[in-house]
């Protein structure tokens, strides 16, 4: 009976981390091409179908009190590449091509 449990539990974990795999898959080709303005972080990550590499900047305006980060993605594979991704209030406002030049303009 135990080994029963035991077989179904390990089933069940070696689904779950293929799917999850499948999902986010952290070398993919990050396609800019189809994200729009006014997506969440949630609706990005979905679409890009990568998590993200990290918050680079974020603040809150002191006017507006919106919250603005700045989330990074880098693309492993041809072309190499690094990309930041703003957002005020979890929206999507613009994205660019990152440079180790300068930091994000927020």
């Amino acid at each position: 009976m135990t080994l029963k449990i035991t077989l179904k539990v390990l089933v069940l974990f070696v689904i779950i981390s293929f799917s999850s795999c499948a999902m986010f898959d952290p070398i993919a080709k990050v396609n800019l091409n189809s994200l729009k303005l006014g997506m969440t972080k949630e609706e990005v990550r979905a679409t890009i179908k990568k998590r993200p590499d990290n918050i680079i900047a974020a603040k809150r305006d002191a006017e507006t009190e919106n919250l603005i980060e700045v989330v990074q993605y880098t693309q492993e594979v041809d072309p190499v590449g690094t990309y930041w991704l703003y957002f005020e209030n979890n929206k999507l406002t613009k994205w660019e091509k990152a440079t180790k030049w300068r930091q994000p303009e927020i």
